[in-house]
């Protein structure tokens, strides 16, 4: 998170420790900013663009494994011209992110910022929600 300067080393580790789709949420409380706001800043700071709308190709887990949407709370929304795997994420993107979707998917990874609420629905909506994620819940079957 060095695109972030002036941000305490306590509220760095409170975000990098939150899962991925909460951090820009705590980084938008931290400032009382909307998370939109926050979001087109983390783009600016980060130097990712912010996309406001996207869409899924027909068969998105051709393209990218679904452990790795459900994982990484990225899509991919295509191939551009170049054979690049264009993504769209909730947060920035570690070197890790990058070299897994590579290692899967054979194509290099171009990112993209977007909202967390539409890609958190976009996801649910298309793959429903994470076998992990029932793992971590309070149900009891």
């Amino acid at each position: 998170m060095d695109w972030w300067p002036g941000l305490a080393d306590l509220d760095r580790i409170t975000i990098l420790s939150a899962p991925i789709e909460d951090r820009a949420r705590l980084l938008a409380s931290k400032y009382s900013h909307s998370l939109d706001e926050t979001m087109r800043e983390i783009g600016k700071k980060s130097q990712i663009a912010y996309v406001e709308d996207f869409e899924l190709p027909e068969n998105p887990t051709t393209l990218l494994p679904l452990r790795l949407i459900h994982n990484y709370s990225c899509l991919p929304v295509g191939l551009d011209e170049e054979d690049y795997l264009q993504l769209v994420t909730v947060w920035p993107p570690s070197d890790r992110m990058s070299r897994w979707v590579f290692a899967v998917s054979g194509k290099k990874p171009v990112w993209s910022l977007s909202s967390p609420e539409k890609i958190s629905r976009a996801i649910t909506e298309n793959f429903g929600i994470g076998a992990d994620s029932l793992d971590d819940s309070d149900l009891d079957l």
